[in-house]
């Protein structure tokens, strides 16, 4: 029987990918006298070779090319096991506060928080909610876990908080922003609309505290030549929902926060703005390893949601 050990695939993997024992060494944190062995000790247990040596460089046989994917996804499940294992070996006694912004009616994010918290009764969740722009601080300052945030952007010029080195980052949800109006305005007629169709129209909106909405919508208003008249700005979603009915103005909302009814039409945009919502937690050498369970956890579970 064959043993394969995980050092040995690590190395195997960060040679083939760094093209030198040099640059895995680094890449690794190991000595290339580390890496070299692991190696070798892995190629006299298959009783073939990996990769061809000469002296300038380092380049992979045919059997290790063939081998190389296989390897890369024994890695991936044995990160895989290693974090759902860790998930069960949480002490008792831990507080997590998890920082939320709102994320809609419609999303499943809750659901699997609520799994999490049943099958990790040691871990104390306090869920709050907030806005993107105080979570942020928050988990600065560390009064805040684990937070969901959202970035706004036009569909294909995706920017997110994964380039931010602060943070570990995951997508979790992408819901595009649809217009909102009274089944009798004017619009309503529309299959689709461009941010054009807006001009002359009174808006209503969430209250400025939700910053990132602010910023993006009023951004691509202004950038169709649209200086758009606030009419109503109200504290919830729901509000603005209300007040959308009732014909005082319309709305632009994430499909996700839409409750959908038989006074409301939902209209798409041709470019829409989309909602990218992630899971963070501030970048540190040792992350508490409730924290750490939180955060893989979510990140394996939570499937992506189809648009409305």
């Amino acid at each position: 029987m064959i043993y394969l050990e995980t050092e040995q695939l690590k190395c195997v993997s960060a040679v083939a990918k760094c093209g030198s024992f040099t640059e895995a060494s680094y890449y690794l944190s190991r000595s290339q006298s580390s890496i070299s062995k692991n190696i070798l000790k892995l190629e006299a247990e298959l009783g073939i070779k990996i990769f061809s040596r000469t002296t300038r460089s380092i380049t992979l046989t045919d059997a290790g090319r063939e081998l190389l994917p296989l390897i890369d996804e024994m890695l991936s499940v044995s990160s895989k096991i290693e974090a759902a294992a860790r998930s069960y070996s949480i002490p008792a006694g831990h507080h997590l506060t998890v920082g939320t912004i709102y994320l809609g009616s419609h999303n499943h994010i809750e659901s699997v928080v609520a799994e999490y918290s049943i099958k990790h009764p040691s871990v104390e969740i306090e869920f709050l909610e907030s806005t993107t722009s105080a979570l942020i601080p928050a988990l600065l300052a560390k009064t805040v876990d684990v937070a969901f945030v959202s970035s706004m952007y036009l569909i294909h010029q995706e920017v997110n908080f994964q380039t931010d080195p602060r943070f570990i980052s995951h997508t979790v949800l992408k819901d595009p922003y649809y217009l909102v109006t009274s089944h009798g305005h004017p619009l309503a007629a529309k299959a689709k609309i461009d941010y054009s169709d807006l001009k002359d129209q009174v808006f209503i909106t969430t209250d400025k505290k939700m910053q990132v909405y602010h910023d993006a919508v009023f951004k691509v208003l202004h950038d169709h030549g649209i200086s758009p008249k606030v009419a109503l700005q109200c504290s919830s979603v729901r509000s603005v929902l209300k007040m959308v009915a009732e014909n005082a103005g319309v709305a632009i909302l994430s499909s996700l926060a839409i409750d959908a009814n038989d006074k409301l039409a939902i209209i798409p945009f041709y470019t829409p703005l989309i909602r990218d919502t992630q899971i963070i937690m501030l970048n540190r050498p040792k992350i508490p390893v409730y924290i750490q369970s939180f955060y893989d956890y979510l990140s394996r579970n939570i499937k992506m949601q189809p648009p409305l």
